[in-house]
């Protein structure tokens, strides 16, 4: 991902990762507490670093916007990061988990 591109990234947490609390502070939680189930996040702020086989994010605090936090994750710990050139949806940036499937109506 390039800063500025206009590029998101849906990072998904391999199942029961969300539940070690290291994202807490930046996300609220999502539909789904489920741990056998992976969690995913959207960022705009996504890099690799193969020397520590890590994947870097730029992360702002749920109670404060305005600061930045660098937060490494180990590869073994993300399924997939899907990049796209759209923003997410509305209310989708800072959420964790799915969205519970919708009922039909039979």
């Amino acid at each position: 991902m390039k800063l500025g591109k206009n590029e998101y990234a849906c990072v998904f947490l391999q199942p029961g990762y969300w539940e070690t609390g290291v994202l807490r502070k930046f996300f609220q939680a999502g539909a789904s507490d489920d741990p056998k189930l992976p969690a995913y996040f959207w960022t705009d702020n996504c890099d690799f670093d193969s020397d520590a086989n890590c994947y870097k994010f730029v992360l702002s605090p749920l109670h404060d916007n305005k600061i930045e936090e660098t937060v490494y994750l180990p590869r073994e710990y993300v399924l997939l990061v899907v990049v796209q050139k759209t923003a997410p949806p509305p209310g989708e940036i800072g959420k964790m988990g799915f969205k519970l499937p919708e009922r039909s109506s039979r």
